[in-house]
């Protein structure tokens, strides 16, 4: 675990060299700090050292995960560079973050040609998608990556995934047999579903699996092991159920379920059952009616059953039978084994496979990384809870030395990794965060008002891991000075900022 304590940042007191970890909750700005540590790259400001240096547009890096935000952090850059600049020319006495930069900035003619010179250069700013970013070093050096120009970068690999898919589909189910195929055929009737349900984990690198440990034999054997249970449990039956019906008759029950004709009917249902061939995992429904929980439900007095068999139909019951998992597991081993030999053969490089050939190259020529630090001496990593392992080593090899004038900032949530949006996996996040000492936090919410910010305060306060990990703990969040006044009202009546509805279980 990090042990390292988190400091709430400071836009002018945090220090650019090295690798940085500034983590913030949805509303706290994380764009607009972005954007402010990048006004100070441009201006030098530093006030442990006077001679910082002063960072030209195109050699600030920015590296988000989509076009959009790729293209939000390039107005917004642009636009904050025209206000500082304004704001320079005019020393307004405003009160808001760019007259801060008054206060810091010694030489108010140098910096208003710094501003000026970025606006005339804003096209050169080096603002990328992680794939556009590695898409252009693997362009930009070409010799150095042995990159073939007739290998083609694709973008989109949905149709590649369903290729493999249906080459999964057919080489490894065709030729099981049909009862095996039919159970298969309950939880996923194509290789579309298929896909569907792995295509959240192909991307998380942290999956990892025992040799052997999921195959085609593991499946037969999984599908033998439940029918032999569910064998056993017929032959139980039809040695039990005539003294579970004993049972049943003398006891005082509610006669309008327990009636001699719904017990009768209800035998002659489960008895047929397990008389018959086990072709698939389905159980009558009936048996729920013979279990100790629901036989006391509907008792009149106190009853103590205690025969054996009262367990077993529970165990039977409550066990999920099913290829589901094995068959997802199978899937996610093997598919991108298949869509890894499609692309070789078809000389296609994905986005995965240009991180994987832009990390392994940059430790194999090591004088790579210092040719990008030097190109890019500063970078920010927007949205860095969606980062992967393989990310996050490229950028580290590159940024990770004691340096002056070479620093990397990591901005991020890592409460949205947990719900792996674009493939996001918390547990590489807990991973980097962990080799990360200089840890930041910011806690102001420029979004919402004071009670929907106290409400939420309150209500992850309760646990001591919300977030179930220790190393995402929940950092209360302060109200923006601007929204002190903001409230929601409904015919002029002021509306709790969160409420809780609990609906009773459904006996």
């Amino acid at each position: 675990m990090n042990t390292c304590i988190p400091k709430k940042l400071n836009i002018f007191q945090i220090p650019i060299n090295g690798i940085h970890l500034i983590e913030a909750s949805a509303g706290t700005g994380k764009t607009f700090t972005i954007v402010l540590l990048y006004l100070r790259l441009l201006l030098g400001i530093d006030k442990k050292n006077n001679d910082t240096k002063k960072f030209l547009v195109n050699e600030i890096l920015v590296v988000t995960f989509t076009n959009a935000a790729k293209e939000e952090l390039y107005t917004r850059i642009k636009d904050a560079i025209q206000k500082l600049y304004l704001t320079c020319i005019k020393k307004r006495k405003k009160k808001d973050f760019f007259t801060l930069f008054l206060k810091q900035i010694q030489n108010i003619e140098e910096a208003k040609y710094i501003l000026e010179e970025a606006q005339k250069n804003i096209n050169n700013i080096s603002i990328y998608t992680i794939h556009g970013f590695c898409k252009k070093i693997l362009k930009s050096y070409t010799f150095e990556f042995n990159f073939s120009s007739e290998e083609e970068i694709i973008e989109n690999e949905e149709s590649l995934y369903l290729q493999a898919t249906q080459d999964f589909w057919r080489r490894f189910f065709y030729k099981l047999p049909k009862d095996i195929v039919s159970i298969i055929y309950q939880d996923y009737k194509n290789p579309e579903e298929l896909l569907k349900r792995i295509k959240p984990f192909l991307h998380i690198k942290s999956l990892n699996f025992e040799k052997n440990i999921v195959n085609k034999n593991e499946l037969i054997l999984c599908h033998e092991n439940n029918v032999k249970r569910i064998n056993q449990f017929k032959e139980d039956w039809l040695i039990y159920h005539d003294m579970i019906l004993k049972k049943i008759n003398i006891l005082k029950l509610n006669r309008k379920i327990y009636s001699n004709f719904n017990i009768n009917r209800w035998v002659n249902n489960i008895t047929k059952w397990s008389k018959d061939i086990t072709k698939d995992y389905i159980l009558p429904n009936s048996l729920k009616y013979f279990t100790k929980e629901y036989i006391e439900k509907n008792a009149i007095d106190n009853i103590n059953l205690q025969h054996i068999f009262f367990n077993e139909i529970k165990d039977i019951l409550t066990k999920k039978f099913s290829l589901k998992k094995v068959v997802l597991f199978y899937a996610i081993k093997n598919i991108p084994k298949i869509l890894s030999k499609t692309k070789q053969k078809k000389l296609l490089l994905g986005f995965d496979d240009l991180l994987n050939l832009v990390l392994k190259t940059i430790k194999k020529e090591k004088i790579l990384k210092d040719i990008i630090s030097k190109q890019y001496p500063m970078a920010f990593i927007d949205e860095f809870q969606d980062t992967n392992i393989e990310q996050y080593n490229i950028f580290n090899l590159i940024y990770n030395k004691k340096q002056k004038n070479i620093g990397l900032f990591l901005i991020g949530d890592p409460k949205q990794a947990i719900y792996s949006f674009r493939g996001a996996d918390i547990f590489s996040y807990l991973y980097v965060k962990n080799k990360i000492k200089k840890y930041y936090y910011l806690n102001t919410n420029w979004r919402s008002s004071i009670n929907m910010c106290k409400s939420i305060n309150c209500l992850f306060s309760k646990n001591n891991n919300p977030f179930i990990f220790k190393n995402i703990p929940f950092i209360p969040v302060l109200p923006s000075y601007k929204n002190f006044k903001m409230d929601f009202k409904i015919g002029e009546i002021s509306q709790t900022a969160l409420s809780f509805f609990f609906i009773k279980n459904k006996k």
